[in-house]
């Protein structure tokens, strides 16, 4: 019996205090061999199309990666299939896409050819209407966010002045030859470096995202089983994003690839780093995405805050209010969904899925038809 490849699971976008961020252009490497670009309207069956696909050849023993939606999290944005270099992605707003090279690596698949104009044209209207009201309360959501995001600032400058620096500092550096020297023990020949003293590639997504169903995380499934999980704890604004910075920089500098997770709050702020060839992590563990695997070594940097009344109350403060903010943004993105499933229901009884099952498995077989063996 074939033994069922690895999965994993992130997110290519998210929605943050700066509204909707993409890392579309980090799904899938510059070798592809293969990818495929979905287009169609809602309701036209992309998620399930790629995920049909995946599930398969994940059955068949090829891991494959999925890349939830942060809209919806049950559904898919894309999926790759590391060992085909091969991925099928939406290429629809907010994260337009076209094949770099037509023809040789990329290939277009309209399944909006398989939708009966004539069908929709009743409902023009109210598809217009609940268009229009998911973008208003995609935009409500994300001015909920940017106003979180000034709370989280409050709290952080609060913390940080509390924070004794030289502590953190201290706890980079152990925490950076610390993990060099699991990589090293890991995967010693595993630097990607194409020549000699190369620096390893930095591949930047998101291990969660803010959805309509909260905040959503899959660091099981991409540090969960690894040997090697280094869990940093503290509060915003002790240090965090610097201990993470410090350990990417020191393993890309010795040259093995590494994937970058950003926060899905504030993108600019690492959050996760995960060396893939040598087993290595190191993960962020604070609400709302707490994580501690088994065997973790944990770096507490509350250790290094002293915060003195009436800090702690204004700090506290700062918690309920950003608290308070974040689920406000996630109703919106709640609204937001329930407005794009209506538009789906009115979508989905003018597409011809007999077509679109058809042309799934023809993409299947040519997938097939590319891998090695």
């Amino acid at each position: 019996m074939t033994k069922a490849g690895t999965v994993r699971r992130m997110f290519p976008g998210g929605n943050t205090w700066r509204g909707f961020h993409s890392f579309y252009d980090q799904i899938i490497g510059p070798d592809a061999r293969r990818v495929f670009i979905l287009k169609g309207g809602p309701g036209a069956g992309k998620s399930t199309f790629m995920k049909w696909i995946a599930d398969r050849l994940a059955a068949m023993g090829f891991d494959a990666e999925y890349h939830h939606c942060s809209a919806d999290p049950a559904s898919v944005d894309a999926v790759v299939f590391p060992s085909l270099r091969t991925a099928l992605l939406d290429g629809t707003a907010p994260h337009v896409v076209d094949p770099p090279f037509p023809g040789l690596t990329g290939e277009i698949i309209d399944l909006g050819r398989f939708t009966d104009d004539a069908a929709l044209r009743p409902h023009a209207d109210d598809i217009r209407r609940l268009s229009e009201a998911g973008r208003q309360s995609f935009r409500r959501a994300y001015h909920y966010l940017a106003a979180a995001k000034a709370v989280r600032d409050a709290e952080k400058d609060i913390h940080g002045r509390a924070m004794d620096h030289a502590f953190v500092h201290r706890q980079a550096r152990r925490l950076a030859a610390a993990v060099v020297q699991a990589c090293e023990e890991g995967a010693p020949a595993a630097a990607s470096g194409e020549t000699e003293g190369a620096a390893g590639r930095r591949r930047r997504l998101f291990a969660g995202s803010i959805t309509p169903l909260g905040p959503v995380h899959h660091l099981d499934t991409l540090a969960g089983g690894l040997p090697r999980v280094f869990v940093v704890r503290g509060r915003p604004g002790t240090g965090a994003s610097t201990l993470l910075n410090k350990a990417a920089d020191a393993v890309t500098d010795r040259g093995w690839d590494a994937e970058l997770f950003f926060c899905p709050f504030d993108p600019d702020r690492l959050e996760h780093l995960v060396v893939p060839a040598a087993g290595v992590a190191v993960v962020t563990s604070r609400p709302p995405h707490e994580f501690k695997p088994a065997g973790a070594e944990i770096i507490d940097l509350d250790h290094g805050l002293s915060l003195p009344d009436p800090d702690a109350r204004h700090a506290a403060a700062a918690r309920r209010m950003f608290g308070n903010l974040f689920e406000h943004a996630t109703a919106a993105l709640a609204e937001a969904r329930q407005h794009h499933l209506r538009l789906e229901a009115l979508y989905r009884p003018a597409m011809d899925f007999g077509a679109v099952n058809e042309l799934r498995g023809r993409v299947f077989e040519k997938i097939l038809a590319h891998a090695p063996g």
